[in-house]
């Protein structure tokens, strides 16, 4: 793997500050050591690499030669003491602890990115342009695309049969198709979406657009709590009536 040749600029600002609200997907800002480690993974490894979109994988997905590969990197030059940039988790994923797309994405060439794009469209099996990464963060684009797809006011239909895991998945895309917030019972949105039983939902899953009424109460939460980051009760409240079977 490459070595990065670190300036004494470099090690001065060792962790990267990015301004504005975090990516959906981040989970910790990176560190400059950080940076051969993914230039090298990206560019030596193509499986390993999945990890590099969004943080985190599944075992199924990426292999248990990659998982491996990423596990037994030490990244960090001389007795520098950080904890592994990659971890396993008992979901059998693949996580990495420090992860801000506004940095990973910058460490490779962004061709890379695009087909690492191509491959995640693959595995959701949606219809999406991989150029259409209108944000640092894919799922964030995704949500994007769907919108721009089906409708602002889109969500998933509800059926007339619908299971609790089936309850948990329209709620949880409701909650990031409305209010743009991920995090709906706790749930990571890498966590959410690496899962293999949200990938079969995903792919039972319909669209409607909400009715005037329902249109004017997300417009009233939207300007009451948008400005928050995270979800507030009032948001998934609502986003959980949706699915309430009269």
């Amino acid at each position: 793997m490459e070595n990065l040749n670190l300036s004494e600029q470099d090690l001065k600002e060792a962790t990267i500050i990015t301004e504005g609200k975090p990516s959906w997907t981040f989970r910790g800002h990176n560190l400059i050591f950080d940076k051969p480690a993914i230039k090298g993974i990206a560019e030596t490894h193509k499986k390993a690499a999945r990890i590099l979109l969004t943080g985190e994988a599944h075992v199924d997905y990426i292999g248990v030669e990659a998982l491996d590969f990423l596990v037994s990197i030490d990244n960090l030059p001389g007795d520098i003491q950080l904890e592994p940039l990659f971890i396993e988790t008992k979901r059998e994923t693949i996580r990495m602890r420090r992860f801000d797309p506004k940095f990973v994405w910058k460490c490779f060439d962004p061709k890379i990115i695009v087909k690492l794009a191509e491959e995640e469209i693959e595995r959701i099996r949606i219809n999406m342009d991989p150029y259409a990464l209108e944000y640092f963060d894919f799922y964030e684009s995704m949500i994007w695309y769907m919108k721009e797809k089906n409708g602002e006011f889109c969500v998933p239909a509800l059926k007339r049969t619908m299971n609790l895991e089936a309850h948990f998945n329209a709620t949880y895309l409701t909650c990031l198709l409305l209010f743009g917030k991920p995090g709906y019972m706790d749930v990571h949105v890498s966590e959410y979406f690496s899962d293999p039983a949200t990938l079969e939902g995903l792919n039972e899953i319909d669209f409607r657009v909400l009715n005037e009424k329902e249109q004017k109460e997300v417009r009233k939460l939207r300007e009451e709590y948008g400005k928050i980051n995270v979800l507030t009760l009032a948001e998934m409240q609502f986003a959980v009536r949706l699915y309430q079977e009269e």
